[in-house]
């Protein structure tokens, strides 16, 4: 008897680590392999393939992969203010990530968050504070310097460069349908399927065509041609009736559109996005809005466009001094929330400085002799001033101002400072005249 509970307990310890272990002590040594996501990056691609990566994946170890890409799962969350690991809603782990070029100076450290299901995130900070970097290393682009990045299993995820190069051999057709999703591999497979059933393949050709309509259905791939449609007719209405014009042959801002269209098309449960507006008019961002609202997608962005953030996201997070900070709520809560935060910093500290000056005085008027006795005070007094000495210069505010602000498309002519004349030159008609004129 004893030997069959024995038995009975080592089955469900089995039946367990089959599934993905993601309790609040999970860690690289203890992961599973059961953990791996799959990854569509729109970079450059490798004529499609995938690239397995090895059973880990470690901080300093750079992956060299293409197209559609595995992820093995490492490293946890530990913060306690934010969802656990155990919790099911939670997709991607960031742990205690930092990233430095010169050995000394940080852009980030020690960066702890997670993403949870349908939340939309906005990544914001000044410039060269490394949010495209971060972005990079949560899609596996770039190895950080420390800390860990963990993947919940079987999850898709896309990311969008700044300035994607999407398969420059590819047709926009095949780069539109790249990707190895399941959504998007349901679809070929369909098509091919189709394709060769209508040029008479018997009963075999058959089968398979219902077997890929079958996959069609539990994958709601049917959908995705619709979404096609509806991507092209609002990203790409120039190119509706030149799908097989190649990728290389493409200007920047219609490679970007192209890649947006791509990304939405794998139905992702995680979109990293890199500058999503660029390039876009105000139509194509109202459009980009409206897609972006999927609450079974999680959105990480980084954006300088103010107003696509307030409509967006429901989280922010602020890269600033090194540090990160996790603010819930749109936008301009998180401007209330930094006001209050930097309100109490400088508070903290003017203490730091009066003490800093009370214990200067003390350590002046100190005798030599008595110095031995006091050397826990005069440390303390240094310890006061480096604290008085760390108030911030609030010169490098966030730049979401202006130009960020201002969306193509909705802006439409903007004049400053302004002088004329009336012919012959004797009277002003109009002198210093400054405004900026937008779509109604």
């Amino acid at each position: 008897r004893a030997m069959r509970i024995l038995l009975l307990l080592v089955a469900c310890l089995g039946t367990v680590q089959s599934y993905l272990p993601l309790g609040p002590y999970l860690t690289t040594s203890n992961l599973q392999p059961a953990g791996i996501g799959r990854f569509v990056s729109l970079s450059p691609c490798c004529g499609g393939k995938s690239a397995a990566l090895p059973s880990r994946t470690h901080a300093t170890a750079r992956p060299s992969w293409c197209g559609s890409r595995r992820v093995m799962m490492a490293g946890a969350a530990t913060d306690a203010s934010q969802p656990t690991q155990g919790s099911e809603q939670v997709v991607l782990w960031a742990d205690s990530l930092a990233k430095t070029y010169d050995g000394t100076k940080y852009q980030f450290q020690d960066a702890t968050f997670v993403l949870s299901r349908g939340e939309s995130v906005g990544l914001i900070g000044v410039n060269g504070v490394g949010k495209s970097t971060l972005l990079k290393i949560l899609s596996q682009q770039e190895p950080p310097d420390g800390g860990t990045v963990t993947l919940r299993k079987g999850s898709v995820f896309a990311y969008v460069e700044q300035d994607p190069l999407v398969g420059q051999t590819m047709t926009i057709r095949e780069a539109l349908y790249a990707g190895n999703s399941p959504v998007m591999t349901a679809l070929r497979e369909y098509e091919a399927a189709a394709a060769a059933l209508s040029e008479g393949g018997g009963d075999g050709a058959q089968k398979k065509f219902e077997r890929a309509s079958e996959r069609m259905d539990s994958q709601g791939a049917w959908e995705v041609q619709n979404l096609a449609d509806r991507a092209v007719d609002a990203l790409l209405p120039s190119l509706k009736d030149s799908l097989d014009r190649p990728v290389d042959k493409l200007s920047g801002g219609q490679r970007k559109r192209l890649a947006l269209a791509s990304a939405l098309m794998q139905r992702p449960d995680v979109l990293l996005l890199d500058e999503p507006t660029n390039h876009l008019d105000v139509e194509c961002i109202e459009w980009l809005e409206k897609e972006l609202r999927d609450p079974k997608m999680s959105l990480l962005m980084v954006t300088h466009d103010r107003y696509f953030l307030e409509s967006t996201c429901n989280y922010i997070l602020e890269l600033d001094n090194s540090n990160i900070y996790r603010h819930k709520g749109s936008y301009s809560t998180f401007l209330e929330a930094k006001a209050e935060r930097e309100a109490q910093e400088a508070a903290d500290v003017e203490l730091a400085r009066k003490q800093a000056r009370k214990e200067l005085d003390w350590v002046r008027r100190q005798p030599k002799a008595r110095e031995a006795k006091n050397k826990a005070r005069v440390a303390r007094y240094y310890e006061i001033e480096k604290k008085a000495k760390s108030g911030k210069a609030k010169a490098a505010d966030l730049e979401l101002s202006q130009g960020a602000s201002r969306r193509l498309g909705n802006f439409v002519i903007e004049v400053e400072a302004v002088t004329a004349m009336l012919p012959g030159g004797e009277r002003k008609m109009v002198e210093g005249f400054s405004y900026e004129f937008k779509q109604r």
